[in-house]
């Protein structure tokens, strides 16, 4: 992949899919921040849905909300990712959905790449389908 430095405030990447703007203004591009925590939920929704798919959980819909802690006083640096998986079906057992979330710890890259530096907290709810989030 290649970056091009556009300015002081942002960073293309260049990629055959498409460009992705970094910025540290939101009204710019994509924060840092943003583009890891991307990074890390897009790999981990990805490995949960092939993991649970493998086990013939029928998920409905899923979706992912976060929550990042961030320390200030040590360069503004990722302290802990929050990460909630929301699942929605009929008839979801809770044991093969937390099999699923700790085989999903263990199974992404980009989980294992970072856990020495950030805490990920794992969490999920099960909604049954047809419910509002």
């Amino acid at each position: 992949m290649k970056f091009i430095v556009e300015n002081e405030e942002t960073v293309t990447a260049k990629h055959a899919y498409n460009d992705l703007v970094i910025s540290p203004n939101q009204e710019k591009g994509f924060r840092p921040v943003d583009v890891l925590t991307s990074a890390i939920v897009g790999c981990a929704s990805l490995t949960f849905k092939k993991i649970t798919d493998k086990q013939r959980v029928n998920i409905k819909n899923l979706s992912v909300e976060t929550q990042v802690k961030r320390i200030l006083e040590e360069a503004n640096r990722i302290k802990e990712i929050k990460i909630q998986f929301i699942v929605e079906g009929s008839n979801l057992s809770e044991v093969k959905i937390k099999k699923a979330l700790d085989l999903t710890m263990k199974n992404c890259g980009m989980i294992q790449s970072v856990k020495e530096a950030i805490e990920i907290m794992p969490s999920f709810r099960i909604l049954p389908s047809g419910s509002e989030q």
